[in-house]
């Protein structure tokens, strides 16, 4: 009798484990995209993030060797900018941002950890897929309830950032979102999809393209090209083809009949100019600059230990290089960034373990094509530091990890 009463009380604990860890995932996707401080600043959602955190270790066990092996080689990565940033700070006391910098480091892979450690719990309960639908539902809504702290200056009706700090940081979370959505069509070897899940993935995916819209990304715009690329080609399956097409049509009666004119306006937010391939790739902002600008910045042998990420250039005189604030430089330009400030060390071990997971990314058709659109945005905004990022890499992590287990258990 005492045995069948903790069975009984073991399972009512497992049922209420995921449904507390799906509410504090609802919790932090709410708060996710409320950037009311600055830049590099903490947001509302760092608090929420003390309770993953905590959650993260109490159930440290479900980060099996496969998840961890995907996340550790970045470990080293994450010594090499602790150790630069600290020898600069050490050279220069008074420039704060170089502990900053490497804080922020740390704390996104961190999270990388500890969300691939919560979906691995939610995932692994087959009823639980709701609460990755309500987070990613509360996440598009607290996109518009707040007006994020504009540092960018961009006029309301041109280049919008609802609640971000600026446009390119929308953009990619429009990006991010439809990669989740990809995911969660494709996650049907697992859960029974509803009607329900069907209209919110359309929904997702409606939300995605606004947003692209709202900021005018140039980068979004291609990203997002590639993710429509692949949704084309998958429309071979009706669980895919049937969002992709409704969500097509209500677009289309939206830029049709309810409000004909916002395609164009959105459209004349730019110069027609900059959505020329010649002012893309080589133009003062395109591609090329962003790439080969950071080279002009490097003496002596700053090219192989990098200049650690500090205030080196003034705002008003450093072209490309842009912050948050006056002195604090910027390279938009993901790799181009860490080449800067942690030289070709910590780009070679960056990219290494980058290189890593972009082959685990292979063993999922959704996976490469994901990491693709990421990688292209990156190229032309420096995306390491936006906690979205390593959120999503965490579930990325998961979903491929959970589709690898499926695959094996089918052969035998």
């Amino acid at each position: 009798m005492a045995e069948i009463q903790a069975l009984e009380y073991n399972q009512l604990v497992l049922r209420k484990k995921p449904v507390l860890l799906g509410f504090l995932l609802a919790v932090v996707f709410f708060l996710l995209p409320m950037y009311i401080f600055p830049s590099g600043s903490y947001q509302l959602v760092d608090i929420a993030m003390i309770f993953v955190l905590i959650a993260a270790f109490c159930y440290r066990e479900a980060l099996n060797k496969e998840l961890s092996r995907q996340l550790t080689p970045l470990i080293p990565f994450v010594i090499w900018v602790f150790s630069i940033n600290g020898l600069r700070f050490i050279t220069d006391p008074e420039d704060y941002w170089y502990l900053l910098a490497s804080a922020v480091i740390f704390y996104g892979v961190v999270l990388a950890f500890c969300f691939s450690i919560l979906f691995k719990k939610l995932l692994d309960n087959q009823d639980q897929l709701s609460f990755l639908y309500i987070a990613l539902f509360l996440s598009v809504i607290g996109c518009f309830l707040v007006s994020g702290y504009d540092e960018a200056g961009f006029e309301i009706g041109r280049r919008i950032d609802l609640s971000f700090n600026n446009p390119n940081q929308l953009a990619y979370f429009a990006i991010l979102l439809l990669s989740y959505t990809i995911l969660l069509m494709k996650i049907k070897l697992l859960y029974k999809k509803t009607l329900l899940y069907t209209i919110m993935d359309i929904f997702f995916i409606l939300t995605a393209y606004f947003f692209i819209l709202l900021t005018m990304s140039r980068a979004g715009a291609l990203s997002m090209g590639i993710l429509t690329l692949y949704l084309i080609i998958s429309m071979r399956s009706w669980k895919i083809y049937l969002p992709g097409i409704l969500a097509i049509l209500l677009s289309l009666f939206y830029i049709t009949y309810i409000n004909p004119a916002f395609f164009q306006e959105r459209i004349e937010t730019r110069h027609k100019g900059h959505w020329s391939t010649k002012e893309m790739m080589f133009g003062p902002t395109g591609l090329s600059v962003r790439v080969l600008e950071p080279f002009a910045a490097f003496k002596g042998a700053d090219l192989i230990w990098g200049k650690g990420a500090a205030a080196l250039e003034k705002r008003e005189e450093s072209g490309l290089f842009l912050g948050p604030r006056k002195g604090v430089m910027e390279v938009h330009n993901m790799f181009m960034s860490v080449l800067l400030s942690y030289g070709l060390i910590g780009l070679v071990l960056f990219g290494y373990w980058l290189a890593r997971f972009i082959r685990y990314t292979l063993s999922l058709r959704d996976g490469k094509w994901i990491m693709a659109a990421l990688i292209l945005y990156n190229f032309a905004h420096n995306g390491i530091r936006f906690r979205s990022f390593w959120i999503f890499l965490a579930f990325l992590n998961v979903v491929i990890y959970l589709a690898n287990q499926a695959n094996k258990n089918a052969e035998t």
